[in-house]
């Protein structure tokens, strides 16, 4: 959302600066404008993405790590795991929730003692900055939808005060229109 701010301001000050119909002119503005209005709709779409992409790459790179008796998971279960695209977008929306995530990344990071390959080093290298990257994308994202609603929420309830009270108004100025219709009659 702040991304979309930034082309929000550069286009109000280039069509100040250069004026309607030179902004107009130029097909790279035109594709502006219409980028900041595709951006402004789509943030939940591109949040959709990010979950996608790491929910695929989270199976590629985590989908054969096995919880057993000798190498018991604190994070993964049967419930959160990479083994399937079906349930690894859950297990990242628990990631993005902050809920167990760094147990999670702890089980991506040991390694399989029967079979150490240059696979599993390069996976073990991969865990920390895969998870964090995206608890930390997730995070701002999340962070940026809570402040949008806080700000949204004072401006409805003070739309339901100021409905409240021009409805007040209007019945009292009701009332004494009738009344003074009964005092102008008699």
């Amino acid at each position: 959302m702040s991304f979309a701010i930034v082309f929000l301001l550069e286009f109000i000050l280039k069509i100040v600066v250069l004026g309607l119909s030179h902004y107009v002119k130029d097909k790279w503005n035109l594709l502006d404008s219409f980028v900041l209005l595709v951006l402004i709709t789509v943030e939940n779409l591109l949040l959709f993405l990010l979950f996608f992409i790491f929910a695929i790459l989270g199976v590629e790179l985590f989908g054969k790590l096995e919880c057993s008796q000798e190498q018991s998971c604190s994070g993964l279960s049967n419930h959160a795991n990479f083994k399937d695209f079906g349930i690894a977008p859950l297990t990242l929306f628990r990631v993005a929730t902050g809920s167990n995530w760094n147990d999670i990344m702890k089980d991506t990071l040991r390694q399989d003692d029967s079979s150490v390959t240059e696979e599993n080093k390069l996976t073990t290298m991969i865990s920390p900055i895969y998870f964090i990257t995206f608890v930390l994308i997730t995070q701002l994202v999340l962070v940026d939808i809570i402040i949008a609603v806080l700000l949204k929420n004072p401006e409805m309830i003070n739309d339901y005060d100021v409905d409240a009270e021009m409805g007040e108004e209007i019945e009292l100025q009701r009332q004494v229109d009738l009344h003074d219709r009964n005092n102008f009659e008699q």
